[in-house]
């Protein structure tokens, strides 16, 4: 099922999980203008190797999509990549989908080398969508290691600030 899903997002075929506990993490804090809602985002690398792309909202084992809502100013093959999400110098923020769901995954990738998130580092992204979505606080995901490894978790929420 792993591997299925590495062919569904068109990558990483080969892809395997070090098993269910990971020692990559992902928090989420999740800040609220009015009916806008912006998820922000912490993940730690705790190995040895570089993370060279993040996922999230891709469910273990699943070939669909978990996220509800769009980024604001994403459109289907027009702005795969909007502004609404913010990430870190060297690294892109686009939205990813598949043609038979109507929902969505975060694909972040570092776009050199020497971009990738360092062992021990951390790399924040923030993403904003219209409205309160839960499917953003509690989403699987998929760190992928520079060995072609995958650390696979649930992104684990904090307290939301006003």
């Amino acid at each position: 099922m792993k591997l299925l899903l590495a062919a569904v997002l068109g990558m990483w075929v080969g892809v395997q999980s070090d098993g269910p506990s990971s020692q990559t993490t992902v928090r989420v804090r999740v800040e609220r203008a009015g009916t806008r809602r912006t998820y922000c985002y912490v993940v730690r690398n705790g190995r040895r190797e570089t993370i060279s792309s993040i996922f999230i909202g891709t469910a273990e084992g699943i070939d669909e999509p978990e996220l509800a809502s769009p980024p604001l100013g994403w459109r289907p093959e027009a702005n795969d990549c909007p502004r609404s999400i913010v990430v870190p110098d060297g690294w892109t923020g686009c939205v990813g989908r598949q043609e038979e769901s109507a929902k969505l995954f975060l694909r972040l990738e570092a776009v050199q080398p020497r971009a990738e998130l360092a062992p021990g580092g951390s790399l924040e992204f923030t993403v904003t969508v219209g409205r309160r979505d839960a499917t953003y606080e509690a989403a699987v995901f998929w760190a992928i290691r520079s060995t072609g490894a995958a650390d696979i978790g649930r992104v684990a929420s904090a307290q939301m600030r006003r």
